[in-house]
């Protein structure tokens, strides 16, 4: 069973691959 400390940190770790994609996507020649 997970801690609420595991859920915060995957959580943490999800909004920043989250911020990465979206500067990504700001970038018109980067194709997904």
């Amino acid at each position: 069973m997970e801690t609420p400390s595991d859920w915060e940190d995957r959580l943490a770790r999800w909004q920043n691959e989250l911020e990465l994609f979206e500067q990504l996507d700001e970038k018109p020649w980067v194709t997904l």
